[in-house]
């Protein structure tokens, strides 16, 4: 594969901060930007809140071949509340790779929001990382299959989960509009593979779809880049804030997909990954290239419980 050298980049009008958000960027910016960001902040912290959100993950259990009982009892392998469960609920049964799974008797089970007293929990097999379509339902928690490296988890999700309810809410530096560039994508002629480890130390193939080059704080900044989805692109990085004002592992920063080879940056929507708030998700960590010699001081703060 080859990579293209980029010639030229193109960036927004620079305005460094002094902390006073409304009046560092009323006059280059329109007078609604300091209030997008501030709502688009308000809604990632109800999105963390929601019963399918980050805070709602309440266990991670690793399966192998073989019977995994699911309730509320504590001996059980996949432990549910006694609020959400009674004290059996059912099992889950993992051959080669395949899984099912038998409710227990008078055991409330729903599977994709119907009863089931039985059924096939869906995985593809062909993949390192993936989720199932399924969910599993006993009460307010959902059990979802997945996988990560290779190994097979059910991940769980309480709706009344205590980090919901102790949430003290995300902790942000005050906006500052000199770390939103515009920045030059160059676009791998080939997809480059690149192993991604994760917070558990687990590994697996990923792909990078290409480079943005761009200028911050007096330095030129190059990182490499993932698809998210058919519409946005994802960046995982470090940085010199990270483990002291920041999230040692790093934060990440999703943008709108390239236009004519430009695509515009707002670290001021930096954010944290799930493993910041909760020690049940599996985080990829940042790529070595990444890993920057400058202090991002703009989007998330590291968590208050951390």
């Amino acid at each position: 594969m080859r990579l293209l050298l980029l010639t030229g980049l193109v960036l927004m009008p620079i305005i460094h901060s002094n902390g006073d958000e409304q009046a560092s960027d009323a006059d280059k910016y329109p007078s609604n930007y300091i209030r997008q960001i501030q709502q688009w902040r308000a809604d990632r912290e109800q999105a963390l809140k929601a019963p399918d959100g980050w805070l709602a993950v309440s266990g991670l259990v690793w399966l192998k071949d073989g019977d995994f009982d699911f309730g509320s009892d504590a001996a059980h392998a996949i432990t549910l509340t006694t609020a959400s469960s009674p004290a059996t609920a059912g099992t889950i049964h993992v051959r080669n790779g395949d899984v099912t799974f038998k409710a227990a008797d008078q055991a409330e089970v729903f599977l994709n929001g119907q009863p089931a007293g039985s059924g096939v929990l869906q995985i593809d097999n062909s993949k390192p990382e993936v989720n199932s379509p399924d969910v599993l339902q006993v009460g307010h928690t959902t059990m979802h299959l997945m996988r990560r490296g290779n190994q097979l988890a059910m991940r769980l999700r309480d709706a009344q989960h205590v980090l919901i309810q102790q949430f003290p809410g995300e902790r942000w530096y005050p906006v500052d509009s000199s770390f939103r560039v515009m920045a030059k994508f160059t676009p791998y002629e080939v997809l480059r593979p690149i192993e991604i480890t994760n917070v558990k130390g687990q590994t697996h193939q990923g792909e990078l779809i290409g480079v943005v080059e761009f200028e911050l704080q007096g330095q030129q900044v190059r990182l490499v880049v993932q698809a998210e989805s058919k519409d946005e692109i994802f960046i995982n990085f470090r940085d010199l804030t990270s483990g002291k004002e920041t999230y040692g592992a790093g934060r990440m920063l999703n943008a709108a997909n390239p236009v004519d080879g430009t695509v515009e940056l707002d670290f001021n929507k930096a954010y944290n990954p799930p493993c910041a708030y909760n020690t049940f998700t599996t985080c990829p960590l940042p790529p070595k290239e990444n890993h920057l010699t400058i202090a991002v001081s703009a989007g998330a703060k590291k968590p208050l419980q951390n």
